[in-house]
């Protein structure tokens, strides 16, 4: 009975600290990008991973910890590759306005020699790019929600990994954060650290 509670303290422990870590990790990108960032979702996988991982500890199967670790480590770590040579990713653009969005993403376009073609979303804050050379699309949403600024999201879907494609996203990256040199996202950065603090304080409240 010990043996089992020192194990699911010890997960909840794990699974507590690697979500603090991740959330101020994530305060620190959003600081040292200017506030435009890739979405990794890497707070989502890993939180996945951790809590598979306890739910095989405190499940106590007849299974060594370290093989449930390896096998459960290994889709991890296939997820995340498969994601990262599918050639998809997103771009957070935070208080961003649609003047600045939509016309920086047409002139790189242009500039970089795209043929592409441009369809309504569901909404005024949206917009889907076609680039058939490319087998891409490229889609922003600002949602509805917001004023004059919004946060918006440029989604990128290939069929397979484009070095042309990377080079458009470093680009676009660049140029909003160009855009963002003298602001600070406090909004955004305290939200995570205080989210970090928050499942530090309520670990140790439960644990303690």
């Amino acid at each position: 009975m010990n043996n089992l509670l020192f194990q699911e303290t010890t997960s909840w422990m794990l699974i507590g600290t690697f979500g603090a870590l991740l959330l101020f990790y994530e305060a620190y990108r959003i600081y040292k990008q200017n506030g435009v960032i890739t979405e990794t979702k890497l707070f989502y996988h890993t939180m996945t991973f951790v809590s598979f991982f306890q739910l095989f500890v405190i499940a106590n199967f007849d299974i060594n910890p370290m093989i449930s670790f390896t096998i459960l480590f290994s889709f991890f770590i296939i997820i995340i590759l498969i994601r990262v040579f599918k050639g998809n990713k997103t771009i957070v653009i935070y208080e961003a306005r649609s003047e600045i969005i939509f016309p920086i993403l047409k002139t790189k376009l242009r500039d970089m020699g795209f043929s592409f073609e441009e369809k309504d979303g569901f909404h005024d804050e949206e917009a889907i790019y076609s680039i058939t050379e490319e087998a891409t699309k490229i889609s922003i949403d600002g949602g509805i929600l917001g004023d004059e600024t919004k946060d918006y999201r440029i989604s990128f879907k290939s069929e397979g990994r484009s070095y042309r494609i990377e080079e458009l996203q470093l680009s676009l990256i660049e140029a909003y954060q160009a855009q963002n040199r003298d602001k600070i996202f406090w909004k955004q950065i305290l939200t995570n650290c205080g989210l970090g603090v928050g499942i530090i304080v309520v670990l140790g409240f439960f644990l303690y």
